[in-house]
């Protein structure tokens, strides 16, 4: 927020800038929505001023490999609220980019800014793009909050834990529990679990 604050020229200190954010978060979910009103801003003049503004060093390299998505027999693809530009800069920091083409990466702009914590409609509006039902998708995600609006928009959830604790049966919104991508990738090549073998199966959200 304080990137966007500064860059945009308008005046708020770094408190103000995160009250903004924090009042925004609570009322809709996503953290530029105050922002945007109170000042003028349209979301998308927001969103890519704020990717601009990003650090690239901002985000660890993935431990998510092309070796590891080699022969992978679902089809991936990504759905994140960062900017597509942002994403394809990172797919291919990360030396992944020819793993998602354009057609297989779903932008926040591309779900109309909607917040994947937020009812579902994001997810709704990616599967219609991609012709596939809810129930025949699965949606990986490190977000609880997310998993609970994707499973109230039908589609089956994996959660990643990233090395915390974390039981299926504790979340009634998750399907499946992995600590980390490469485990998730692992099993579904080796043990085929009975979600894989649904038809036109997508496992979104790879959150490289």
């Amino acid at each position: 927020m304080q990137l966007v604050n500064m860059s945009s020229g308008v005046n708020l200190t770094y408190k103000e800038a995160y009250a903004l954010k924090v009042e925004s978060l609570n009322k809709h979910g996503i953290g530029f929505v105050e922002f945007c009103d109170r000042f003028g801003m349209s979301h998308k003049e927001w969103h890519h001023l704020y990717h601009e503004s990003l650090d690239a060093n901002l985000t660890a390299p993935t431990p998510l490999t092309a070796r590891h998505l080699e022969g992978f027999p679902v089809n991936v693809v990504i759905l994140s609220h960062a900017s597509r530009g942002w994403i394809d800069r990172k797919l291919r920091d990360f030396a992944i980019k020819k793993m998602f083409p354009d057609e297989k990466i779903f932008a926040f702009e591309d779900v109309g800014y909607n917040p994947k914590s937020n009812g579902g409609e994001a997810y709704r509006i990616l599967c219609g793009k991609m012709s596939v039902a809810p129930e025949e998708t699965v949606m990986v995600d490190d977000s609880l909050s997310n998993l609970i609006s994707a499973k109230k928009a039908g589609m089956n959830t994996v959660l990643i834990t990233q090395g915390k604790n974390g039981k299926t049966g504790e979340h009634e919104c998750v399907d499946a529990v992995f600590s980390t991508l490469p485990e998730l990738v692992a099993s579904v090549k080796q043990t085929k679990p009975a979600f894989q073998r649904q038809r036109g199966l997508r496992l979104t959200d790879c959150r490289p």
